[in-house]
């Protein structure tokens, strides 16, 4: 099916006029007419119904319209796909817990930008480990791994973790939890049985440093933040760092593994060049 058809049809569905349409589409009126025309013999199907002040779309072209918008959608997805192809370029879905995404992304994408200037990633948080198998996403950056046979993870670092207060001497009834990952919560309640459960979680280490000077009370934030903490806030005394894995997971047979490992890769090489900063790891 001629494309142009389908962005014709769509335009007079959106601006409900003939003319209006033409104009958007640099066409004569006569033009747009002769290609709804032509379309509506192709379907076999009144696609508008006229009207003095105009058309508006019949029953089967509300139908029609859905299919028409999902037609060209693929169409341009699959022109991404050929000039991927052609232009070595490569696009990367990546799912991160949200701690990651605030502590790392800007640090990846400025490495990708500079080693990889054909490669585009989507970032985007996801509160739950994703189902990598299903093809939505390429790879997962996170504090623990999807579970799946079909899986490969690679542990990029640990990230130590410490717990700070506004009331070092008890702070047990005060926790803010921050998600990161399962391993923490299981170093955590060995190392504090006594610690309440936290009443309140946020996503943004930022936001929960940001809680703690306000109001007060005790988190685990990362063991770089300890030097640039305000003085209503301590590490408190005697409490070692709890250190919590960085990895990175996505599929082994999927079409993006190589160009994932080394997205990876490269976010490994920035975090070794970044010592000095809030996301080092050990």
């Amino acid at each position: 099916m001629d494309l142009d058809l389908l962005k014709t049809f769509l335009e007079v569905s959106r601006t409900g006029h003939f003319g209006q349409a033409a104009a958007n589409l640099h066409l004569t009126q006569s033009a747009v007419s002769a290609r709804i025309r032509l379309l509506e013999d192709e379907l076999g199907q009144k696609l508008f119904v006229r009207g003095s002040s105009g058309v508006r779309l019949s029953e089967p072209g509300q139908s029609f319209s859905k299919q028409a918008v999902r037609m060209l959608a693929l169409w341009e997805e699959s022109k991404e796909l050929v000039n991927q192809g052609a232009e070595g370029q490569v696009r990367l879905s990546v799912a991160l817990a949200p701690a990651a995404l605030e502590l790392y992304a800007a640090l990846w994408i400025d490495q990708i930008d500079r080693d990889q200037p054909k490669w585009a990633l989507r970032l985007s948080s996801q509160a739950h480990t994703p189902n990598l198998l299903g093809g939505e996403w390429d790879l997962y950056l996170g504090f623990e791994a999807p579970k799946g046979a079909g899986l490969e993870v690679l542990q990029l670092g640990e990230l130590p973790l410490v717990l700070v207060s506004s009331t070092p001497e008890d702070w047990t009834g005060s926790m803010i939890e921050i998600d990161w990952g399962a391993n923490l919560r299981s170093l955590h309640a060995r190392r504090h049985p006594e610690a309440r459960l936290a009443r309140f979680g946020l996503d943004s280490p930022h936001a929960v440093l940001g809680l703690l000077n306000q109001r007060g009370g005790a988190a685990y934030l990362p063991q770089a933040w300890a030097g640039q903490l305000d003085k209503n806030l301590v590490v408190v005394s005697g409490d070692r760092p709890l250190r919590v894995p960085l990895m990175g997971s996505y599929r082994k047979r999927g079409e993006q593994a190589e160009a994932a490992r080394s997205a990876l890769l490269l976010l490994q090489v920035a975090l070794n060049g970044d010592c000095g900063g809030s996301t080092h790891l050990s």
